[in-house]
């Protein structure tokens, strides 16, 4: 396990304060999704919950994580919010569940195989209520070319080893991460099933931004 009580205590300064720029572009796509949204915010991987925490929103804030010691800053973090332990590459989620799911950091990379991430996205899919949304971030296996010489990367002490097809692996403090990630066609093509409005845009630090509304 990765995130150990020394790794989650390392992490915001990994990936939260070095990486302002991608978190400003969560937070404006969040405002306009919140606004005057009410009902359930399901964030899986949620990881500390930061999204919760510099967000403000009358809905109720569900997160989903299965590091023990991840979900212990959150709820810390986030004393109001409620944080439920589990493996998303085993459990689904329940239909019609949320009226908000959120998935960041391409933490969903995390999964074992593309079935898992297809069983997991088609999941969340069919989670969102009708009047709902969905926000997804992807992490997508041509940003990995240029990460090593990105400034994140030497702040972070994070370096991609291996890319091999879907798959790919980096170290940082944590030690090594074992990653796959699908192509955004595939992302596309499922969210269209589901949705009526299926817009996505790429930030230009590594991260494409996925924002499906209207489910059918």
């Amino acid at each position: 396990m990765l995130y150990t009580d020394h790794y989650a205590y390392c992490f915001e300064h990994l990936y939260t304060r070095p990486w302002a720029a991608k978190h400003q572009v969560n937070l404006s796509t969040l405002e306009r999704l919140l606004h005057c949204r009410s009902g359930v915010w399901l964030d899986t991987f949620c990881g500390q919950g930061w999204h919760f925490a510099n967000t403000g929103s009358h809905m109720q804030k569900v997160g989903i994580d299965r590091s023990s010691a991840q979900l212990a800053i959150a709820q810390k973090n986030n004393p109001n919010c409620f944080f439920i332990k589990a493996d998303l590459g085993k459990s689904l989620l329940k239909n019609s569940c949320a009226d908000l799911i959120t998935n960041f950091w391409g933490s969903y990379c995390y999964l074992a195989d593309v079935e898992s991430v297809i069983n997991f996205f088609s999941s969340a899919c069919t989670a969102v209520k009708s009047d709902g949304a969905l926000y997804w971030e992807l992490l997508q296996i041509e940003d990995l070319q240029t990460f090593n010489s990105s400034r994140f990367a030497e702040e972070a002490g994070a370096r991609v080893q291996e890319i091999s097809g879907f798959h790919w692996t980096y170290t940082d403090a944590g030690g090594r991460h074992e990653m796959i990630s699908p192509s955004l066609d595939f992302f596309l093509e499922v969210a269209s099933i589901y949705f009526a409005k299926v817009n996505h845009w790429h930030d230009q630090h590594f991260m494409t931004h996925l924002v499906c509304e209207h489910r059918y």
